[in-house]
């Protein structure tokens, strides 16, 4: 910034959309009467330090419509993040169509825990928001959480469970009380329609399968979870995402996992998955 004007130079768009934040950040307030807004003569070199500078937004819990999820959209792209991690589905609701199972969004999202209506974003609205965001340099990845917080599904679908009953819907804040089961004949096909329903959805690489907080089960089962969820991503042509506590199972390499939980404890799991090939992302 000189007497001349402004320049900017980038080695890609993004780089300038960028420059443009910086831009707006610089500029003083105008002064009184007529004086006009200014923007101090600097020279900024800038780059991110991080590749995966992301935003996450709880949907499943209290939904957003699509207008209150662009405007956090354009307020995370002010900030320079790239990426916007949307929770769709937990033990509470169910915020995102699916083709294959119209029913989990039909009777999973009616309600949430603030007490509101709920709702979901219906394949139109998740192209709106990837399109908005793609205009500013945000990549949508969006998360079915699985093999726990999925009492928005055993709600829908009784086959899921053991017992064969449907689940009551729920709208507290507990965790750790749902989950699926591997060897149930329901349980497979429907993870495969609802994970390949979202990649097909979804414009950006990666698909997020959760695998948070899955309290009462063995190692065994919820390593055949993550294989299994890798696989149905990969093969929809997507890179799979996961929660920290999916790197206990065996994890094909690339596949990303989230250390989000940052109370004391022994992580040689997490260093371990990173040196068979799995990246970590500080979330």
């Amino acid at each position: 910034v000189d007497d001349g004007g402004v320049t900017a130079t980038a080695a890609e768009p993004a780089g300038l959309f960028h420059a443009l934040q910086t831009l707006r950040q610089l500029v003083e307030a105008p002064g009184p009467g007529d004086e006009p807004a200014r923007v101090p003569h600097v020279v900024v070199h800038d780059a991110p330090r991080y590749p995966w500078r992301g935003l996450s937004v709880d949907l499943a819990r209290t939904f957003f419509d699509l207008d209150a999820l662009r405007a956090v959209i354009d307020v995370a792209a002010a900030y320079k993040l790239n990426v916007l991690h949307l929770h769709l589905t937990d033990d509470q609701g169910w915020r995102i169509e699916s083709p294959s199972r119209p029913e989990l969004a039909k009777l999973s999202s009616g309600s949430d825990t603030s007490g509101g209506k709920g709702g979901h974003l219906s394949l139109a609205d998740f192209r709106a928001l990837q399109d908005h965001a793609a205009e500013r340099f945000v990549r949508v990845v969006p998360e079915i959480d699985v093999p726990g917080h999925i009492n928005a599904a055993t709600h829908v679908y009784g086959d899921l469970m053991p017992d064969g009953v449907a689940t009551d819907a729920y709208s507290g804040i507990e965790v750790g009380f749902s989950r699926l089961t591997f060897d149930l004949p329901a349980t497979e096909p429907f993870l495969r329609d609802v994970f390949t329903d979202l990649a097909h959805a979804t414009d950006g690489e990666h698909v997020h399968l959760g695998g948070d907080e899955v309290l009462k089960m063995e190692p065994a089962e919820y390593a055949r979870f993550v294989e299994l969820c890798e696989r149905v991503i990969l093969e929809a042509g997507k890179k799979p995402v996961a929660w920290q506590e999916a790197a206990k199972a065996p994890l094909r390499p690339g596949t990303i996992v989230q250390y989000w939980d940052t109370h004391p404890m022994d992580l040689t799991y997490l260093v371990d998955a990173a040196k068979a090939g799995a990246r970590v992302l500080l979330s």
